[in-house]
């Protein structure tokens, strides 16, 4: 597969079987990138600023990369795997935004809206093998890493790693880029908006916790969200050489239109990209839910974790519901045996 997109904005998105790549037009005049995710490379808030000139080299990319099925997190680890993909693809670490995940480029879903000149674009790939409800069980119970380089000195052959190989992996990643710049509060509020409208095509599709078949999944447990916009300049320069103020969006609250872009795009690029997911994993749609519901059922058969105190001397915690059900139920059946 060897599919080129490009954006309204004029964004370039580039997808092969074994990664999506989205190149970032040159950011407004007077502005620099910013980029706010959780992302593996370059993660957290980032600033891309720019020489000016017409370089390549100036050019911010996002990699969305295909691991395999296998890949434990730690041989090599994600750093230095995202460092050898921009290495092979020709183009700056330094100045790439870098995912990974185990989800088919075949998922992946582009959509975007412009209303008033404003334009949203997001790019969606789908996973949903490592699905979890906020508050699921943990797979791993440290809390603190012990070094700056904690993943590098891990061996691949420790339990650790192991029990990361027995994780299914599938991760829903979002990349939401908008050509106008946000207040410090909208950029917030702006991600969370994304984040909600994932959780809410997950929802729709009532994808279930691999944890508890009971309960609905707003995700999965490796899901990152990148949001890029341009810098807030005070002032730019206008035709006639003066200066005048830049238009930014200063709220981005769901009574907000920017809010319902943003929520609208994400949500239908994410819902599509789910139904892509559930066709080539399942087959079709009525054999995906057959498999939720029974996915329920066994898991209120197997009850939640056992009725144990969190600290000794503490009280019991009560049952849950589905083990208190199931009693009754036992004890009715056997009444009319």
């Amino acid at each position: 597969m060897n599919k080129q997109i490009k954006l309204q904005s004029g964004t370039n998105v580039s997808i092969t079987d074994d990664r999506v790549r989205v190149d970032l037009p040159k950011a407004p005049s007077s502005c620099f990138w910013n980029a706010v995710s959780s992302a593996t490379l370059n993660g957290g808030d980032r600033i891309f600023p720019t020489s000016g000139n017409k370089s390549n080299s100036d050019v911010i990319h996002v990699i969305n990369y295909k691991v395999p099925y296998t890949y434990n997190g730690y041989d090599p680890t994600p750093l230095k795997l995202l460092s050898d993909i921009t290495a092979r693809e020709g183009i700056s670490s330094e100045r790439t935004v870098g995912l990974l995940t185990a989800a088919s480029m075949k998922t992946c879903v582009t959509s975007s809206k412009s209303i008033q000149g404003v334009t949203v674009e997001v790019v969606v790939t789908v996973g949903l093998s490592n699905s979890r409800m906020a508050g699921a069980e943990a797979d791993f119970f440290g809390l603190l890493s012990d070094s700056e380089n904690y993943l590098n000195k891990c061996d691949a052959k420790d339990e650790s790693s192991k029990k990361v190989a027995k994780i299914k992996s599938g991760t829903i990643n979002t990349v939401i880029i908008t050509n106008t710049p946000l207040s410090s509060s909208a950029l917030i509020e702006t991600y969370a908006i994304a984040v909600e409208a994932k959780c809410r095509a997950c929802s729709d599709h009532g994808v279930r916790c691999s944890k508890d078949g009971m309960s609905l999944a707003q995700g999965t447990g490796t899901d990152c969200c990148v949001l890029i916009s341009p810098t807030i300049s005070t002032l730019s320069n206008d035709d006639k050489g003066g200066n005048r103020k830049m238009h930014f969006v200063e709220h981005a609250g769901k009574h907000c239109l920017f809010a319902e872009i943003v929520g609208q795009t994400v949500h239908e690029s994410t819902s599509e990209a789910i139904m892509i997911n559930i066709q080539n994993m399942h087959g079709s749609y009525l054999r995906y839910k057959l498999k939720s519901y029974l996915k329920a059922i066994i898991s209120l058969l197997n009850g939640s974790r056992p009725c144990v105190p969190p600290r000794p001397m503490m009280p019991v915690p009560g049952a849950p519901l589905p083990i208190i059900f199931m009693g009754i139920f036992t004890v009715f059946f056997s009444l009319f045996r």
